[in-house]
């Protein structure tokens, strides 16, 4: 089956993303890298030659989906006319002996190091596997894993094209891995410490980006508050987004995530002085009980949470605030969560998550004693997200008859509504404003309009396009 580069671009590829906006990205710039070599890549499964699965293993209903995924894909290898199927990203990182032998359906695993390597993974299994060596079980996947001390960034200095798959947005990756060692995460393990990219490089694809017609960028690390550390011993963030506000035909410019630690005053100034940066911060901060806290390995205590998130409010009235929280860690007591969700009900976050403590293996969290049930994990999970949905409704009937710019993206599945987004909504994990057309002319999907807003419930607003 061995054949030259020119018949093997004749085939086409099909990549399926699952997880994060990180891993998005990634597979965004493993799909660059292939056209740039001459692949079509597809948009359907079954009219593809080769499939790319791009995993994510963080948590377990994560490894479950990621499972699901390749298997579904795999059954186009006797269904369809799949001839290759490829797994990249933090499953096969994590798990990549593992998948070599228990799933004979993949015939290459690639490491979330090495997403440079897709298309020599691709040209690797035609010059050496044969079709009966496959159907007679000879055939082993192909490992291509690289150590954690190698540049976890190297898909990203290639010089591709970048494309995103996102429509009326792009998602903009400045570092890789992560620092932060929390008991409970495995994403440390699997990516690697915290890797920041050359600020030349990031607003260099800025540009690009808004060139290409992307006037909201959403900036995204695992901690991006960290951004410059590794490099100049220093955060810079904040001259970071000063910097990519001045990218010309650039609207919006979101930050994903931050710890509390990095949203110091110097980045608030630049909040208060740049209406292109929304003030929308996505700060996990997994629990507010200090005992809790300090058995997650993490940083903060309720106390300067507390402060940090008072100063956010004085600098930046208009600033909405989301969080994350996790119920049922080792340990946590019905005193542990009352603290908990006293502080939502103090802070009254705009908007916040919620999962259960899934133990993970490599973690110090997955050995620890006095594990909560799946019972009480459950009862809490729905204590907390009750408890928001109050907050979340008052927040929104607030919104009743103001005016507010709106970016429209879609319609509505019973095509009464338009679906927009205001500033301060973040795509794919905020809810949609539902916008009433009243007059003749259409919207252009990715233009803003204003909106009046005329209703609200639990998470969302309904407005009428003026």
């Amino acid at each position: 089956m061995q054949i030259n580069h020119s018949e093997l671009t004749q085939k086409k590829i099909f990549l399926y993303s699952l997880g994060c906006a990180k891993n998005l990205v990634d597979g965004e710039y493993m799909s660059a890298i292939c056209r740039d070599r001459g692949f079509q890549m597809t948009s359907q499964a079954d009219d593809a030659e080769i499939i790319v699965v791009n995993t994510c293993g963080f948590i377990e209903s994560a490894k479950q989906e990621s499972i699901g995924a390749i298997l579904e894909m795999a059954e186009l290898k006797d269904s369809g006319h799949c001839e290759l199927l490829i797994v990249s990203g933090c499953l096969s990182e994590r798990y990549a002996e593992e998948m070599q032998a228990d799933m004979p359906e993949v015939d290459a695993i690639l490491g979330v190091r090495n997403y440079k390597d897709i298309v020599t993974s691709i040209e690797d299994h035609y010059k050496t596997a044969s079709t009966a060596d496959q159907h007679e079980g000879a055939f082993l996947s192909k490992i291509y894993r690289s150590k954690q001390r190698e540049d976890g960034l190297a898909h990203m200095r290639m010089p591709v094209l970048h494309k995103p798959s996102t429509t009326h947005y792009a998602y903009l990756k400045i570092a890789e891995g992560c620092s932060n060692h929390c008991a409970f995460c495995a994403i440390p393990g699997i990516r690697g410490p915290f890797q920041s990219r050359k600020p030349e490089e990031i607003l260099a694809e800025a540009r690009d980006l808004v060139e290409a017609g992307y006037d909201e960028l959403i900036v995204i690390a695992q901690d991006s508050g960290f951004y410059g550390l590794d490099l100049f011993r220093e955060r810079r963030l904040a001259a970071l987004l000063e910097e990519l506000a001045k990218v010309e035909g650039l609207r919006w410019l979101r930050v994903l995530y931050l710890y509390a630690a990095g949203v110091n005053d110097e980045l608030l100034e630049v909040y208060k002085n740049n209406p292109k940066v929304v003030p929308y911060f996505d700060i996990p901060i997994q629990h507010a009980s200090d005992r809790i806290l300090r058995a997650m390995d993490r940083s903060e205590t309720t106390e300067t949470l507390r402060q940090r998130f008072a100063k956010i409010r004085q600098e930046l009235p208009e600033a909405v605030i989301r969080t994350t929280v996790m119920v049922g860690y080792p340990g946590e007591s019905e005193a542990d969560f009352a603290e908990l969700t006293d502080f939502i009900r103090e802070q009254k976050f705009e908007m916040l998550g919620c999962f259960s403590f899934c133990p993970e293996e490599g973690t110090k969290a997955f050995s620890m004693p006095d594990q909560v049930s799946e019972t009480v994990k459950q009862e809490r999970y729905e204590k907390v997200m009750e408890l928001q949905r109050e907050i979340s409704h008052s927040h929104l009937q607030s919104f009743i008859g103001r005016t507010i710019e709106v970016k429209i993206e879609d319609v509505s599945p019973d095509g009464i509504y338009y679906l927009g987004r205001s500033a301060w909504q973040n795509p794919e994990v905020d809810s949609h404003i539902l916008v009433l057309n009243q007059s003749e002319a259409e919207p252009v999907l990715g233009t803003r309009v204003m909106v009046r807003i005329i209703d609200a419930d639990n998470y969302e607003l309904t407005g009428v396009m003026l």
